[in-house]
């Protein structure tokens, strides 16, 4: 209902939809097999966030995915990729989708968790408690999905990541270690598992394209997932009626999606009808206890600085380009401080891609070199690959 409201207001919600370019008042959209041009009056962008993994050898061969993919793949299309898993990464997304697997009869060979929650917990009590206030339902899921592992005997081990896949044509074996605080793997630990499937998640980073070429204002905030937008109460960018609701902004969940995009929904209305909208009690209660949850998440399972350093000088970074470490390595040796100038010297990030999948580790490389922060790669028109034939039919 709030939808149908601000789109008969006049505001256009950029959510779900193959936003391929953007111009003054204006989107051009991928759709039904031809290009569509959307004008707006106030835009709501709510565009979620990319999966992360962290290059490991063997991360590009045929049988590892990452968890959200395997689990796309299972739930809403069926479709089982293998007969014995390997589970790693950071955050309960794994041991959901661990359980989910169990239930369709698939063999568990692990789940390795590099993250401590419980080492956590004893030590920020406080944290924990008011981060899972109003949020016991997300505690129940995760507890019911670890009894489920525990009654089938899946081993599930906390501190512990994956170090390779192994393998020459496809997916065999994976190797796991013992990580230290820092999630940088712990030489002497390492153990060899057999399995023809690897599921491997290492957090979110906000999808925000779009924010970037209408131009919105951002900000570094590591705790959010890396650049957010700037926003007010009202979710309101720095860009006169454009708002951004969701993982887009920072990663929160889908809870705190919903209360975001419900704020941004009616402020964009009040926009277009030329009046103001400031959150009442109720919205900004709601909003308070997803950040406090989100605040504890992310201080749990946010990626540490080791885990991009299980990537050798030969493992590929870029997939689209082929492009490996030691080429990154050689840029920066021939003067690159900057991700942009990486791009410029290797070809990282020039793919379909456009550098979404790549762009975290060559960060975190040159930031380990230079200590500066880095600013994402320089988003171009079109965001997505668009078929010749759709680009030829626009005036249609």
């Amino acid at each position: 209902m709030l939808i149908d409201r601000a789109l008969r207001a006049g505001v256009t919600i950029a959510a779900g939809t193959t936003v391929w370019g953007a111009g003054g008042h204006q989107l051009e959209l991928a759709a039904q097999k031809r290009l569509t041009t959307l004008r707006y009056q106030a835009l709501v962008v709510a565009t979620g966030a990319t999966e992360v993994v962290a290059p490991f050898p063997g991360w590009t061969l045929p049988g590892v995915f990452t968890t959200g993919a395997l689990q796309t793949l299972l739930t809403e299309h069926g479709i089982v990729p293998g007969r014995r898993v390997v589970l790693a990464g950071a955050g309960p997304l794994q041991l959901v989708v661990a359980a989910a697997l169990v239930n369709a009869g698939i063999e568990i060979a692990g789940v390795f968790e590099a993250a401590r929650p419980s080492r956590f917990a004893v030590r920020h009590p406080a944290t924990v408690v008011g981060g899972l206030r109003r949020h016991g339902d997300r505690l129940v899921e995760g507890l019911n999905s670890a009894a489920l592992l525990m009654r089938h005997r899946v081993p599930v081990r906390r501190g512990w990541g994956i170090t390779e896949a192994i393998g020459t044509s496809e997916v065999n074996g994976a190797r796991i270690a013992r990580l230290d605080h820092t999630w940088e793997p712990i030489p002497g630990t390492d153990l060899v598992l057999k399995c023809d499937t690897i599921a491997v998640h290492h957090g979110l980073i906000p999808s925000n394209d779009l924010l970037h070429l209408v131009g919105a204002g951002f900000e570094y905030r590591p705790a959010l997932g890396g650049w957010v937008p700037i926003r007010d109460e009202s979710m309101a960018t720095t860009v006169r009626g454009v708002y951004a609701a969701g993982d887009c902004a920072g990663i929160g969940g889908a809870a705190m999606s919903g209360v975001e995009g419900e704020i941004a929904g009616i402020a964009a209305a009040a926009y277009v009808r030329g009046s103001s909208f400031t959150p009442g009690r109720e919205l900004t209660a709601g909003l308070a206890a997803e950040r406090r949850f989100r605040d504890m998440y992310g201080a749990i399972f946010r990626a540490r600085p080791g885990l991009w350093t299980m990537a050798t000088e030969r493992t590929i970074v870029c997939r689209c380009e082929d492009v490996p470490r030691s080429a990154v390595s050689q840029a920066i040796d021939r003067g690159a401080t900057t991700t942009a100038t990486v791009k410029s010297l290797t070809r990282c990030g020039m793919g379909p891609c456009q550098g979404r999948v790549c762009w975290p580790l060559i960060a975190a490389v040159v930031e380990s070199t230079t200590g500066m922060v880095q600013a994402p790669f320089t988003r171009r028109l079109p965001l997505i690959p668009v078929p010749i034939g759709r680009l030829c039919r626009v005036d249609e």
